[in-house]
């Protein structure tokens, strides 16, 4: 009888592992985000060859993969637990925007000093979000992770 029972509970927290390799038209891209659609907690992103490693349930039916700079690719999964991804470059530009201490004034706008931090600047970093990829890049600007966890707030100073 108890057989019967557990074997229902254990279908349902059945995960598999899926791998792949994420790329664009030149080169892996290092640090894209993989995630189950419809459920960013289950993610991952991709090492410094582009290569990914992923747990997710047997019902996940969709991938994300996101870069900055590239339109998001949705995979179908299937029965497949191997993928090739390939990212196209996103044709949206983002206007600049100068951010200061008390204010927010276009560039053009500005009459003191600033600094540059392009978006290729940020994309080799290998890091999880933009704040930390400023770290190191503007003259003055401190980045201050409180703690080593995952999703730790950073203060910008």
């Amino acid at each position: 009888m108890l057989i019967l029972i557990s074997c229902p509970l254990s279908i349902l927290a059945q995960n598999k592992t899926i791998t792949g390799t994420v790329r664009d038209a030149i080169d892996v891209v290092i640090g894209a985000s993989v995630t189950v659609k419809g459920d960013k907690s289950i993610g991952t992103i991709t090492d410094m060859d582009g290569n990914f490693k992923l747990s997710v349930p047997v019902s996940a039916k969709e991938l994300v993969v996101s870069f900055i700079g590239y339109e998001d690719q949705t995979v179908l999964i299937g029965n497949k637990t191997h993928f090739a991804v390939t990212l196209k470059e996103s044709s949206v530009m983002l206007e600049e925007v100068v951010a200061i201490g008390y204010a927010k004034v276009k560039r053009k706008e500005l009459t003191g000093s600033s600094v540059s931090v392009g978006s290729k600047d940020l994309a080799i970093a290998p890091v999880t979000t933009a704040a930390q990829a400023l770290a190191g890049k503007a003259a003055g600007v401190n980045i201050v992770q409180q703690s080593g966890a995952p999703g730790a707030d950073i203060n910008i100073i």
